[in-house]
């Protein structure tokens, strides 16, 4: 929700990001791409906002959203462009000096792959 206090200046409450940053679905793997996630979180975090909603979890408040952000993002840089996902689960594991990972950073890194295959293929 956006509230305008002067013709120049916005306070803003929220940021209602509903499917925004989710990963592509709907054009085979699912996907992230970094070209396409990056400026978008970008774009959010510029808002400086209190919370951030997605349409299917639970707010963030800013600074989690922060951390989600700091997190999705050192996946995708670690993932490069790497199109093995067990290369790139085992660069996650040397980075975070684990032996293993979770299914949510599994799936992460999954989705950054299956975007570099696609990039890779255009």
């Amino acid at each position: 929700m956006i509230n305008k206090l002067t013709d120049r200046v916005y306070y803003m409450d929220y940021v209602q990001m509903g499917d925004s940053m989710y990963l592509d679905m709907y054009n085979g793997p699912w996907k992230y791409t970094k070209e396409n996630l990056y400026p978008l979180l970008d774009e959010l975090l510029s808002y400086d906002s209190d919370f951030y909603v997605p349409a299917h979890h639970d707010k963030y408040n800013n600074e989690e959203f922060k951390s989600f952000v700091k997190y999705i993002k050192e996946i995708g840089d670690t993932v490069g462009d790497c199109t093995d996902l067990e290369k790139a689960v085992s660069a996650i594991k040397k980075l975070k000096n684990v032996d293993e990972l979770s299914q949510f950073e599994i799936d992460d890194i999954k989705g950054f792959v299956e975007g570099n295959k696609v990039v890779q293929r255009a």
